[in-house]
């Protein structure tokens, strides 16, 4: 044979083979479906409304989970609620599964497990539309573990599929080689594992919770403001929503932690299920809903049906956490729950006045209060928050003109003390008439929250329904207080320091604005020391010798001319600049107040300072007499008409402050320094 016929032959062969391989890739396989529900491809999950799974071993039975679009999963027979992430996963796992290469596979179903499968999953949408899985034999291996199956419309053709791809039907952790049946889930590995939360609902968002034992029983609503109220016991008015964080775990003081309690109860595993449980097993669990000891907690989600389940007796004294039984109303299984917190509810039903709502304002409160009456004996001061410029602002009504910017500092301190967390110390019995006797009553406060439109007037009424507060007696170191809100009362006592915090007059929300300077920017200075006129100015240009500028006295004659101290002349200049008024004493001064202040404009003050900042105009403040403590001299600025209270240090300061560059100490001499030894 010659190389040219050997390598026509190499061609041809090259040119078959060739051949062989585009056939192999380019056309279809009967045999190996490009998915496992061949009929079903293009359905997305979603759309499946209906999973059957039909087991023949270890006994027969059919699981049927259907659901309206848009729902939840639910299951027909028996009653159960569904983890809805485990059907889903399932509903994607088959949908997306492949038929995949594996040396065992051969046309022979029987070796494979499936001639007469052990388990079927059939998947439908709508009525007319559906596929079945029937699942044989799955081998070990780890990621290149495999399943045999075959579809219902073909049971002849067994092909094989990843056991990875099917994990949403097998138990978390199998490791049985073998049979499907000895390894795939039951009902109790769909079965949710959350005691409360139906379709996932946030049980946060409840609406309604109910908490029963014996007799005892305690009910709580939420209203349409989002407040929770105690139906039952009747007359405890709201609830706490989050509790005391520093309280002892004995009883749930707030509602939130309560709900997110309920949250975590879950089952821990699929074997704290117990199926078939009679009535007398039932009753044996402590699960009868007549036992005195049983609890029974009633949860209602913003949509559906009330939820309701029993909580038994212990499964075992000496297990920690405590295991008891429950079981939930409507569903068939008793489950064990793992708990330390049963005890705790127990007590909060039997005391639920750790659950009533200790705050005067709440932070939501707090927040949107814009509007303030405050009543003390016959006088109300109303406060208003308003909006000026580009920010809110509060302000004081009443007076003449314009309402006064109201002291922000003030106005904190009152909502502060109002919005205190939990500062209801005791609820104690009715009846009341006695503490709130008008003879009884120090003050009310009335407070709207979001009560005022965005660019209203300071004195349009205010919209909507207030909180109102009405401190009462006093009793040791309490004072009764009286909150109506939201068409609900509640009477309550606090500490005795509240009132003290809250009984203020107009004067205390005056802001005095008392005018500041920047020390260096002054260049004259003048005061009186009694009868004594000091003036002193500035040459505004530091030099070597004087490098904060040269203060010189103006006045008095005798020292006319001299330099002062500059250090001990801006130390004087600072104790005007910063100013710390004690109250007001008086917003329009008559004549006579004038005069009992030491403020009479004829007469002259007791100590007048004056500023002048360079290129501005000249600021004033004025110094009368004493109070009546002598701790304060009443004060004014000459910008305004308030009259309030500075401390008399910084009156004395002018009075003694001695501004003289030298010290009149006569200088001490010094022995000259002995010379060295040569």
């Amino acid at each position: 044979m010659n190389f040219r016929l050997t390598a026509i032959l190499l061609g041809v062969v090259a040119l078959a083979l060739l051949g062989m391989l585009a056939f192999l890739f380019l056309s279809p396989d009967k045999a190996m479906p490009d998915l496992a529900l061949e009929t079903l491809a293009g359905v997305k999950a979603d759309e499946i409304d209906t999973v059957e799974i039909k087991r023949t071993r270890p006994k027969a039975e059919t699981l049927i989970f259907t659901r309206e679009k848009g729902g939840p999963w639910t299951v027909r027979e028996p009653e159960a609620r569904l983890d809805q992430a485990s059907v889903n996963d399932l509903v994607r796992d088959l949908l997306a599964a492949r038929p995949t290469t594996h040396p065992d596979l051969t046309d022979d179903p029987k070796p494979l497990g499936l001639e007469k499968p052990s388990i079927e999953v059939t998947l439908r949408t709508g009525a007319d539309r559906s596929a079945t899985l029937r699942i044989g034999n799955t081998t070990l291996g780890g990621a290149r573990a495999a399943t045999f199956v075959a579809t219902g419309s073909d049971p002849a053709r067994p092909f094989a599929v990843a056991t990875t791809s099917l994990s949403a039907l097998f138990k978390d952790g199998a490791t049985v080689e073998g049979e499907a049946w000895k390894h795939a889930k039951d009902l109790a590995d769909f079965r949710a594992k959350a005691l409360f939360g139906m379709g996932g609902t946030s049980l946060t968002d409840a609406k309604a919770l109910k908490l029963k034992r014996g007799k005892a029983s305690l009910s709580l609503t939420k209203d349409a403001t989002g407040a929770w109220v105690f139906a039952e016991p009747a007359g405890l008015g709201d609830a706490d929503v989050n509790g005391d964080s520093a309280a002892n775990s004995a009883v749930f003081t707030g509602v939130r932690p309560l709900l997110l309690y309920l949250a975590g109860l879950q089952v821990s595993s699929p074997a704290d299920f117990l199926e078939d449980v009679s009535k007398a097993d039932e009753k044996k669990f402590g699960l009868d809903p007549d036992d005195p000891a049983v609890v029974r907690i009633d949860f209602t989600p913003p949509k559906g049906p009330t939820e309701i389940l029993y909580v038994g007796r212990k499964v075992d004294e000496k297990a920690v956490p405590t295991v008891y039984y429950a079981k939930r109303l409507g569903d068939s299984a008793v489950v064990k729950v793992r708990t330390d917190q049963i005890d705790v509810l127990a007590k909060t039903i039997a005391d639920p006045d750790a659950l009533r709502n200790r705050d005067l304002l709440s932070d939501g409160d707090r927040e949107n209060v814009d509007a303030i009456d405050l009543t003390v004996g016959k006088a109300t001061v109303s406060l208003r928050k308003v909006v000026r410029g580009k920010q809110k602002e509060w302000v004081l009504l009443g007076g003449t003109g314009e309402p006064p910017v109201a002291n922000p500092r003030a106005v904190d301190d009152l909502v502060k003390a109002l919005a205190r967390p939990r500062v209801i110390v005791t609820f104690p019995p009715p009846p009341f008439d006695a503490a709130f006797a008008p003879a009884e009553v120090k003050c009310v406060v009335t407070a709207w929250a979001n009560g005022l439109d965005a660019g209203g007037k300071p004195d349009a009424k205010p919209k909507g329904k207030p909180i109102v507060l009405t401190f009462g007696k006093t009793d040791g170191d309490r004072v009764f207080v009286k909150k109506e809100s939201g068409g609900r009362t509640a009477v309550g006592t606090v500490p005795a320091p509240l009132l003290a915090a809250v009984a203020k007059s107009r004067f205390d929300f005056l802001d005095p604005k008392i005018p500041s300077f920047a020390t260096n920017s002054i260049v004259r200075l003048a005061y009186n020391k009694g009868s004594v006129q000091i003036e002193l100015e500035k040459d505004d240009k530091p030099n070597a010798e004087f490098p904060l500028g040269k203060w010189a006295w103006t006045k008095p004659d005798g020292l006319k001319g001299k330099t002062a101290d500059a250090m001990k002349v801006r130390a004087l200049l600072a104790v005007a600049a910063t100013l710390s008024p004690g109250k007001v004493v008086a917003e329009n001064p008559t004549e006579a107040d004038w005069k009992r202040f030491g403020l009479d404009p004829k007469a002259g003050p007791r100590l007048k300072v004056a500023v002048t900042p360079k290129a501005e105009k000249e600021l004033v403040y004025e110094f009368g007499t004493e109070t009546a403590d002598k701790a304060y001299v009443y004060a004014r600025h000459t910008d305004g008409t308030l009259v309030y209270t500075i401390p008399r240090v910084v009156y004395d300061r002018f009075q003694t402050e001695d501004l003289a560059a030298e010290s009149a100490v006569p200088k001490r001499e010094v022995a000259p320094a002995p010379r060295p030894h040569k």
